[in-house]
């Protein structure tokens, strides 16, 4: 179940290049604060569902509810500080979502 329209977007990241730069900043580079670790890309909720359902063999039914009230519509993180500090996110969400379904079919055979 969807809420709203599904059009609503967000920015997702694979969880190894969320690893990856708390390594870099442990290991590799003097820069120090807070980063948002992100893909500085936006997937709509839609897309992101029909993603998944398409990597599961999913034929489950896609429902939308009402708009949750104070939802935002367009959330992307501002990643210029972590480019400045030299990390840059080496995956992409397609291919993280993929490793991920296959790994939890591995797990259930």
């Amino acid at each position: 179940t969807i809420s709203g329209d599904g059009d609503q977007t967000r920015d997702f990241i694979y969880e190894k290049d969320i690893a990856a730069a708390n390594a870099y900043f442990a290991t590799q580079s003097p820069a120090t604060g807070v980063f948002n670790v992100a893909s500085g890309k936006k997937i709509t909720i839609k897309d992101l569902c029909t993603t998944i359902c398409q990597l599961t063999g999913s034929t489950s039914e896609i429902k939308h509810a009402p708009e949750r009230a104070g939802d935002v519509k367009h959330s992307m993180a501002a990643i210029e500080k972590l480019k400045s500090a030299g990390f840059v996110a080496q995956g992409n969400l397609s291919d993280g979502l993929k490793t991920t379904v296959n790994f939890f079919r591995a797990k259930t055979t």
